[in-house]
């Protein structure tokens, strides 16, 4: 089942997905927690497809960085999420890591 760490709440959240009509787009980007252990980071992301009304979902992509392996995305409790939508521009990626971290980590965002 689909069960996602809620930082907000400090619960886990169930989402279901229903079946969108049309297109969907996705990009990955790069969060930088910095040299220093961190609770949290932010990145900016373009994409000219994204507006107000796009359903943004933002999740971990457990592939290698130049500081990480795939195993410390579960290890570090690494969750994210999408905001600050600017039509036609792009939006902000926040990820967080509840006992801090450091380094890089690569966040996957899909839209419908």
């Amino acid at each position: 089942m689909p069960y996602t760490f809620n930082p907000f709440t400090g619960s886990f959240d169930y989402y279901t997905a229903a079946a969108a009509a049309g297109s969907s787009n996705s990009v990955a980007a790069e969060v930088d927690f910095g040299a220093a252990e961190a609770p949290s980071a932010t990145v900016t992301v373009s994409a000219s497809w994204v507006t107000s009304s796009t359903k943004l979902v933002a999740a971990p992509f457990a592939v290698a960085t130049a500081d990480h392996d795939p195993d410390d995305y579960a290890a570090e409790g690494i969750t994210a999420m999408a905001t600050n939508i600017v039509d036609g521009v792009g939006f902000d990626v926040i990820a967080q890591a509840p006992n801090g971290t450091w380094g890089k980590y690569v966040i996957h965002t899909i839209g419908v």
